[in-house]
């Protein structure tokens, strides 16, 4: 499935095509690829980067991630990148997660405790025999206008993602129009 649009940082035309495969789930741009294991991923302004093993770089991968892990879908796809950034589509995951094969890995698992902060976000695993992920959301006032304050929790099911998580949009403050 060829999903097209434009990136949300460079206005660029870009597609993404997912086609079915053996193996792993695989990400790149043409021979320049990496199973998912073996990408890093970087919190950068405003989005997330996938670096492949070469040093290249491809932008705005979080609703593509998410899809993935809402789906299940290490194992059984080819998703080729045509540019340096995913199209932003309908702003959230949605349309990336109909196009992934279901459910072709086993369930996901914590082994060990840790955390990561970073920019004032902080992520925190522990081990948990299933899927368990709560997020809490604490926009200040200032950012928004209005204090947005809510939590969200996921346990894995796929249906359950793609109804009320996949759905979900980038938004941002209109006075930050510009820089975006």
């Amino acid at each position: 499935m060829k999903l097209a649009g434009r990136g949300l940082h460079s206005g660029r035309a870009c597609t993404v095509t997912i086609s079915p495969c053996e193996g792993p789930t695989t990400l790149g741009r043409g021979d320049d690829r990496a199973p998912l294991a073996r990408l890093r991923v970087e919190g950068r302004e405003r989005c997330s980067v996938a670096v492949l093993p070469t040093g290249a770089e491809l932008s705005v991968v979080e609703h593509l991630l998410s899809a993935i892990v809402g789906a299940g879908a290490f194992y059984g796809a080819r998703i080729d990148v045509e540019g340096d950034e995913l199209p932003l589509l309908d702003g959230g995951a949605a349309e990336y997660f109909d196009a992934l094969p279901r459910g072709t890995t086993a369930p996901i698992a914590v082994v060990r405790s840790g955390s990561v902060e970073a920019h004032g976000t902080v992520v925190e695993c522990a081990p948990h025999p299933g899927v368990d992920v709560e997020v809490v959301v604490d926009f200040p006032e200032g950012r928004f206008g209005v204090a947005l304050k809510g939590a969200a929790r996921w346990t894995g099911d796929a249906a359950d993602y793609r109804a009320r998580i996949a759905t979900a949009r980038t938004f941002g403050a209109l006075r930050e129009l510009e820089a975006l």
